[in-house]
Order: structure tokens, then sequence, then C-alpha cells
């Protein structure tokens, strides 16, 4: 049996996508029965009574719906009482379960499985790293010597120490928590937030029914950007980009999808000019293929953070996939190898921005593009990591 724990309340969220993989090519891989057990915020326990329930996975034997202890970060006895309480509950989970594995999401996960081995000490420690979370607290807050850091930066340590499995995003990450942490490489396998090929791939006749559908002429540059709208998505920065290349060649536009259709309005108030020219959608995940297909090319800019240089974003995958070129930033070059590179736009200076989209928009282009997504960036690829890692 295995136990997989987790803090996702929302089923469509982004990270709820690498857990769902995680659950499906690891857990149920090792074994056919597994729990699930989902910590909640006290404060959506309404949402999670009547609309929040669901399972990373249909075959999922049992799930638990475990509240937190309410904390601020100003509060560490809270803090120190969340964890404990958890602790005991995985614990106590594992004294009645003993499961073979247990799977642990996020690079602090061990804050609730210091009672693992005393309840069950036959049981594997499986820790999943999405990111560097000391490293995002600082980004969000400008502090590395704050007490909450600190303390992130201690939890994660211990979990790394502590896993007999580490599980993390990318090539870059591996290296982060070696160097940090002095970790193990040979008990690190590298999971990426990997694409599905078999949804995400080219395809011509999506192309011209959702530009009809979309009233897209042929010789419109069309750009996407899929996701949220917050700060650190830089979606406000990639609106001036296209501004700015619009300004020049009126017949662009730019698609957006996203969930955060009100948000996106306030970001478009001021911009009349462009208004015509923006097409906003939120769309099942089903369909985005369908509009990716559509584009030309697309927005994924980050801000040059250890944060960012550990990631390995989906939605890079999901637009290369599908053939699409990318305007990024220099923090991409830690997400794909130098072969890649030519299909990246950096962006730094504008005009010389603008001048290589046009360059990169060539259809011609597009299934080299794909090409390397479905070699390096597909959950095929991931799924052989795991499999050396385990002996799957």
């Amino acid at each position: 049996m295995v136990i997989h724990f987790h803090y996702s309340m929302f089923p469509y969220s982004g990270e709820i996508r690498r857990i769902k993989n995680i659950n499906t090519n690891l857990a149920f891989k090792l074994s056919d029965k597994v729990i699930e057990v989902e910590f909640f915020n006290i404060k959506m326990l309404n949402h999670i009574k009547h609309k929040g329930k669901f399972k990373l996975n249909d075959k999922i034997s049992k799930k638990y719906y475990l509240p937190l202890i309410p904390s601020y970060s100003r509060y560490s006895f809270l803090r120190w009482l969340n964890r404990l309480w958890t602790s005991l509950l995985i614990g106590l989970i594992c004294l009645r379960h003993k499961p073979s594995h247990i799977i642990g999401e996020y690079s602090v996960a061990y804050q609730s499985m210091r009672f693992v081995k005393i309840f069950s000490p036959s049981t594997k420690i499986i820790i999943d790293i999405h990111g560097a979370c000391p490293e995002e607290y600082e980004y969000a807050t400008g502090n590395n010597h704050s007490a909450t850091y600190k303390a992130l930066t201690k939890e994660e340590q211990k979990g790394i120490s502590k896993a007999d499995y580490i599980i993390c995003q990318s090539e870059e990450m591996k290296q982060h928590i070696i160097s940090k942490y002095a970790a193990n490489e040979k008990k690190i396998a590298v999971y990426k937030c990997g694409v599905d090929t078999s949804i995400f791939f080219i395809n011509p006749q999506k192309r011209i029914e959702i530009r009809q559908k979309l009233g897209i002429a042929n010789d419109c540059t069309l750009f996407v950007y899929s996701g949220g709208l917050h700060k650190w998505q830089k979606v406000e920065e990639s609106i001036n980009v296209f501004e700015k290349y619009h300004n020049q060649y009126s017949n662009s536009k730019l698609l957006i999808l996203t969930k955060d259709l009100e948000q996106l309005q306030q970001l478009l108030e001021n911009r009349q000019e462009i208004a015509d020219a923006v097409i906003s959608k939120s769309l099942p995940f089903n369909l985005v293929p369908d509009y990716l297909n559509a584009a030309d090319i697309a927005f994924l800019l980050r801000d040059n953070v250890v944060m960012n240089a550990v990631a390995s974003p989906t939605k890079l995958a999901e637009y290369m996939a599908c053939g699409l070129p990318i305007i990024s930033t220099e923090v991409a070059k830690k997400w794909v190898s130098p072969e890649a590179y030519k299909f990246i736009i950096f962006y730094n200076d504008i005009q010389q921005t603008l001048y290589s989209i046009n360059k990169l928009c060539d259809l011609s282009h597009n299934q080299t593009i794909a090409e390397y997504a479905h070699n390096n960036l597909s959950l095929s690829t991931d799924n052989k990591n795991l499999s050396r890692l385990f002996g799957l």
C-alpha cells in the first residue's frame, strides 16, 4: 500500500496536474492500493463539504480530508503546532495501514512526516519537490533573514536528508539541492512538469478551425498566453511587448487563455488602443491544445531568479509540443538544452525582439519544435526517469 498526501484543494490547479501524474505514474506502479490524504485550510471547510471533494485517481482506495490548524507567519507557535498536528495525523494513518511507501508533496513535506518511521519503520519516504520554497518566499517578500525563511530552509533540509527518495522538477533543481543541502544524487529522479504529447501536438485542422472561429486572418500573427495572472507570471509585461508589436503590425492579435477574466479586464482598462486586438477565453483543459494550435508564438516571461531557474514550466512544454516558438527571458536557458535556444526569444531589447518575432513565426519551424518537446519535455521521458530510480 502507498499513502500519497498533498495540500491542494482545487482539482484543476496547476500543481494538481503534477500531483496526479505522480499518483498515476509512481504511486499506482508501486502498489495497486493507494490512499490519498488531503490537508486543507479549515476556512475552506464548507467548500470541501459541498463542492471541493475529488480524487487524484478513480482507483484511489480511500481518501482522508484533514484540516490544518490556522496559522500566520508572525505566530511561530501556531506554525509549530500545525507541523505537530499534521505529523501526528500522518503517523497515525501509517500506524493503521503500514504502507510500503509514503509520498509527500513539496520540499517541506517532511514537516508532516516526522513520525512516519516511528509508527511504521519499514515505510519508505518519498518527497516530490515542486520548487525551492525558501527562495519562493524570498522572491515574494524580499526577505531571506526572517524566521519564516529560516524555518522553510530547515524543513527543506530535513526532508532532503531524511527522504529515501527525492523527485524534483528539473535538472537545475537537482543541482540546487545537491549544492545547498549535499543531497545524495543517487536517490534523486528528475521528473519535469512534462506534457502529455497524446493531447498536446501539432494539429493543422484545429489551427484552421479555431482561427476561423476567432476571425483570425491567415496573415495575422496570433500571440498566445495561457495561465494565471499572478504578478510573477508577468502578464502585464507580455501585453506591453504585444502592444509595441501591434503598433507596427496592426493586424496582429493576442489570445489570452485564463480563468481570471475579471482581473484581465482590469489589466486592459487603460489600453483602449489594443482592446479590439486582445481575445480572452476561459477554457476547459481539454480545449487548450486546440487554441494553442491556432497561435503563432507564445509568451512565457519570468524573472531570472533562483525560484524560476529551478522550475520546469508545464506551459513551456505545452507550447512547444504544439510547435510554438516562445518569448521568454534568459532564465529559459535553465529549462531547455542549447539546441532549443533558437526557438526562444530571450527578451531584452524590444527592437531585437520585434525582429525575432517575425523571423520565428514561420510554420516550417513548428515540427522541429514539437519534436524537441516530445523528446525532452514529455511525460513519457519523465516516467522513464522514475522507472530508473525505483526499478519499475
